[in-house]
């Protein structure tokens, strides 16, 4: 099922991470994004055709981060 996963904790880790997104991934067609940084892990779960490019999307210096699954109008 598309969606996406935010953990903010000392424990969010990449490993932890994915054991979060795995009940979800019960398609073989579903595709992941991972981001893991201190305190904060964000997964994206999605069918690849909406928004392809990986994510997060960062701005040009990137200190600003975008997670999202949709189209922006």
């Amino acid at each position: 099922m598309p969606g996406i996963v935010v953990l903010g904790s000392k424990d969010a880790t990449a490993e932890t991470l994915d054991r979060v997104v795995a009940p979800l991934l019960y398609e073989d067609f579903h595709k992941v994004d991972r981001f893991t940084a201190a305190g904060l892990g964000c997964a994206r779960i999605h069918l690849g055709h909406l928004n392809p490019e990986p994510q997060p999307i960062f701005n040009e210096d990137q200190t600003l981060a975008a997670f999202f699954d949709g189209r922006i109008y």
